[in-house]
């Protein structure tokens, strides 16, 4: 794939599509995926290819029988569960604010930026989010969950810290933390898991575009693969692992994402049995947790040999919980 066929948008939606394309909105807010019924401002949707509707501001965006993936600032998801609702607040790509309405909401924040913020009320509370991580909005009973990341929730007479596996209560008057099993998780919370899959396999394929292209990759964005007919995130340097555990890939370390390095002169893709050892890191400087190029594999290769260096991609592992196989067989 050529980058003739690929639109780049710079931030969210951000201008330029390339080649003459349609110029997408610079507005958090573009629901880039539904399942069954889902309304905005009372009208059903359809999303046809690369025509994406867009919540504006003071907008209500609503599920019926159905469900709905928007994209927020950045590289951050919003999606509905059925019979949810919320209204978008304000649209700026650096200071986005929603209004959860009812039902069941999760929250992705893959990379906030340090000059941008993020927040959504509830019950007449407020939640700015600080961290990378997963959140979720619940109205029956009105609870909100930290499954990974770290947020503060307020009233404006007080505030309340909330890290991974911990909720509130939003119906009671007084905000108190609670554990919960953050592992645990509903068809919302494996429907999300799901599309984050199909998000980092975009991830991967448009990042494999940019660098059989030549182009200079400078900083990271939101892309529109027309292989899969979404928007995904390509980061601007290394690798990082969503709260679902998927890897996403730049231009400059994705080969590492199909092809290990392999030591003692073997090349090639793992033909199984083995094992992958290694961990991620959160970089302050990039803003989202990296894979280690000092990840190691044992077990066997199509290059004869029983060690391999490089980052790999792998579904499950992540703090959300999971197991899964890397692309030649390996847990990671």
């Amino acid at each position: 794939m050529t980058m003739k066929n690929l639109v780049v948008v710079m931030g969210l939606g951000l201008a330029a599509a390339a080649y003459g394309q349609n110029v997408i909105s610079a507005k958090a807010g573009l629901v880039q995926y539904i399942e069954g019924r889902v309304l905005l401002e009372g009208n059903p949707l359809e999303i046809k290819y690369t025509q994406f509707p867009q919540v504006h501001d003071n907008q209500v965006l609503k599920t019926e029988a159905g469900r709905a993936e928007v994209l927020l600032s950045h590289a951050s998801f919003l999606r509905l569960g059925e019979d949810s609702s919320f209204r978008m607040v304000s649209s700026s790509l650096t200071d986005t604010r929603l209004e959860v309405l009812g039902g069941a909401v999760l929250i992705e924040v893959a990379e906030l930026p340090k000059e941008s913020q993020m927040s959504a009320t509830f019950n007449g509370r407020t939640v700015s989010f600080r961290r990378n991580g997963l959140y979720r909005f619940d109205s029956d009973p009105a609870v909100f969950r930290v499954y990974e990341g770290e947020a503060v929730l307020g009233d404006g007479r007080e505030s309340l810290t909330l890290r991974k596996g911990h909720m509130v209560s939003l119906d009671s008057q007084v905000l108190v933390a609670r554990h919960f099993e953050a592992k645990a998780g509903d068809e919302l919370y494996r429907w999300a898991s799901n599309r984050d899959s199909y998000l980092s396999m975009a991830s991967v394929a448009s990042a494999r575009s940019i660098r059989d292209s030549g182009m200079s990759w400078l900083s990271g964005g939101m892309y529109f693969n027309p292989w899969y007919g979404m928007y995904t995130y390509v980061p601007m340097s290394g690798a990082f692992f969503s709260p679902f555990g998927f890897g996403y890939w730049s231009p400059g370390q994705v080969m590492y994402a199909y092809y290990p390095s392999f030591g003692g002169g073997g090349t090639g893709r793992t033909s199984g049995g083995g094992k992958y050892t290694g961990s991620k890191h959160y970089d302050s400087n990039l803003g989202y947790n990296v894979g280690s190029r000092g990840t190691t594999y044992t077990g066997t290769s199509s290059g004869n040999s029983s060690t391999s260096s490089g980052a790999v991609s792998a579904r499950g592992g992540g703090d959300a919980g999971g197991r899964g196989a890397s692309s030649g067989g390996g847990r990671h």
